[in-house]
């Protein structure tokens, strides 16, 4: 049996009100796309201004959600990482409803006056990490949605309102990546649609928040050594510097990084996006290659596991995207969406 297994993963950080009184619902349907390209958006945000009503799009740019009837007269607010955020009337919705966002990130091409060397560019924005974030802890309030379907068929589907606690970034502190504390709120769930519980449990991979909440990119730099970092970028990466764009209205530059041919350890082709002023590390967009998905079908963990539940996967890709907003001078971590797509083979 081949099949398609897809796992997304989102968390929004934003602050949120009290839980809603309990009241009849109503079911939004739609999907997000592109309104030049009709290109599917996935991971855009969708709610209720003023309420905690809402959800995240999944990996096509479809969403579903219920909200209280009282809400009816309320605007729909639709945001996501590039694009300019729109604002709908929820009564104006129809069944369902197409909604088109324009992107945000203009290029600005005549900006760039000289060369410049992408390494440098990448080195000054890692020695500038202590001075370009916040070194103080704080809490921070946010919406964590995680869903996992094979085919057609729901695997996991979960929901929650958190509370996070995040210390400030320390330079080669070897705790940076795990200490943060989150709290649950609120969760909803639904009932998975596989009852075989050995492919559930080759499916089970990255089903925790705590796997979503380690993927912070400046936490995960200042872990290594910057000199380190740069080499390892220069072994495994082709670094070029694309261009200037304005990214929420701060000129950015694009920095590709593209993985060179049998690097064992080149595992991420995509952008890293700097700010011009500060040279922060400000948005990450990355999509594995070849050579994670072959160090992944190499781990025991998998070997083992494929031979004792007769479930192994035959492509395979995974998509990482995270974002910083700025204010009162600092740099803060905003958002982070990942999403893994499979075709798998079963025995059964």
């Amino acid at each position: 049996m081949l099949a398609a297994w897809c796992v997304s993963m989102s968390l929004l950080l934003l602050s949120l009100k009290s839980k809603a009184q309990e009241d009849q619902f109503r079911q939004i349907n739609g999907k997000i796309a592109d309104r030049h390209t009709r290109a599917n958006i996935p991971f855009a945000h969708i709610y209720i201004e003023g309420t905690q009503q809402g959800t995240i799009a999944d990996l096509y740019g479809n969403f579903t959600f219920k909200y209280l009837d009282k809400y009816h007269n309320g605007f729909l607010s639709v945001s996501c990482m590039g694009f300019k955020t729109v604002s709908i009337p929820v009564s104006s919705l129809k069944p369902d409803e197409e909604i088109l966002l324009e992107q945000n990130i203009i290029e600005l091409a005549e900006l760039i006056v000289k060369p410049l060397d992408p390494l440098s560019l990448l080195e000054e924005a890692l020695r500038k990490i202590p001075e370009n974030y916040d070194s103080a802890s704080l809490m921070l309030s946010g919406y964590y949605k995680i869903s996992s379907r094979l085919g057609d068929r729901q695997v996991r589907y979960t929901e929650a309102l958190i509370d996070i606690y995040k210390p400030g970034y320390t330079a080669g502190s070897k705790e940076n990546q795990w200490s943060d504390s989150i709290r649950i709120r609120q969760i909803r769930t639904r009932r998975s649609e596989i009852k075989d519980w050995k492919l559930k449990a080759m499916l089970d991979a990255e089903s925790s928040l705590y796997h979503l909440q380690r993927r912070d990119l400046i936490r995960e730099l200042t872990h290594h050594d910057a000199d380190e970092t740069i080499k390892s970028w220069k072994e495994n990466y082709i670094c070029e510097l694309e261009k200037i764009v304005s990214l929420n209205g701060r000129p950015a530059y694009v920095i590709s990084l593209n993985a060179k041919k049998n690097r064992k350890e080149a595992f991420w082709n995509g952008h890293f996006f700097i700010d011009e002023e500060t040279r922060a590390f400000v948005k990450y967009d990355f999509v594995s290659s070849e050579q994670l998905f072959r160090k992944m079908k190499g781990s025991i963990g998998y070997i083992l596991g494929s031979k004792l539940y007769g479930v192994k996967y035959e492509e395979g890709q995974w998509r990482e995207s995270m974002a910083y907003a700025f204010r009162d001078g600092k740099w803060y971590f905003r958002e982070v969406n990942s999403s893994k797509h499979f075709i798998i083979s079963s025995k059964k």
